[in-house]
C-alpha cells in the first residue's frame, strides 16, 4: 500500500515558517542576513531558470520565498530587477501570487504592483495591489500602491535610485 506523502504548498509555507523561526531563535540576528542573502540568490536563479525557459520554481522554493518575503527588507530588495528581467519578474510573481496560500498572497503581489508601478503601469499596479489587499486588508505597502496609483505619483526614487538598489547590488544582484 502506498500513500501519497506530498505536501501542498500551504504545509510547505507552514514548515518553512517554523524552520525560519527556530533558526532565529537558535541563531540569532545574524542569520536574519543570511536569509535575505539566500532568498535573493534563489530568485535570481529563478529568473536565470524562467529565462532559460526552465519550470517555474518548484512548491519547495516557493514555499522559502513566501515565507522569507515576510520581512520587508527583503521585499524590498525583491523590487529591484534589471529591466532585462522585468518581464520575467512580472511572472514570476503572478506565479507565485496565484500559488500562494491565503495569508501569503499580499507580498507577491505587492511586489508585482510596484514593478509595474515603476514601469509606468498604473492599471495593472492598481490591479495587483488591490490582490494583495484581498489576502491582507492591512498590507501596509499594497494600500500605498493604491493611493500613489490613484493620485498619479510617480515611484519614489529610493526603489529607482536609492537605497534600495543600493543595498541590492551589495547583495551581488543584478541590478
Amino acid at each position: 500500500m502506498t500513500t501519497d506523502t506530498a505536501l501542498s504548498l500551504a504545509d510547505l509555507v507552514l514548515l518553512e515558517d517554523e524552520r525560519i523561526a527556530h533558526l532565529l531563535h537558535t541563531r540569532g540576528p545574524d542569520e536574519v542576513q543570511r536569509l535575505r542573502d539566500r532568498t535573493i540568490g534563489e530568485l535570481d536563479a529563478a529568473l536565470v531558470r524562467l529565462r532559460d525557459c526552465q519550470p517555474f520554481p518548484d512548491d519547495a522554493l516557493a514555499a522559502r520565498i513566501l515565507v522569507a518575503l515576510c520581512d520587508v527588507v527583503t521585499r524590498d530588495l525583491a523590487t529591484v530587477v534589471h529591466p532585462d528581467d522585468l518581464g520575467l519578474a512580472l511572472l514570476l510573481w503572478h506565479d507565485l501570487g496565484t500559488r500562494a496560500p491565503v495569508g501569503c498572497k499580499a507580498p507577491p503581489w505587492t511586489i508585482r504592483a510596484i514593478l509595474e508601478w515603476q514601469q509606468g503601469d498604473r492599471r495593472g499596479a492598481l490591479r495587483d495591489a488591490w490582490k494583495a489587499l484581498e489576502d491582507d486588508p492591512d498590507y501596509t505597502m499594497a494600500g500605498y500602491v493604491v493611493q500613489a496609483c490613484r493620485h498619479n505619483l510617480a515611484m519614489p526614487s529610493v526603489w529607482t535610485d536609492g537605497s534600495v538598489v543600493t543595498r541590492r547590488r551589495r547583495l551581488g544582484g543584478a541590478v
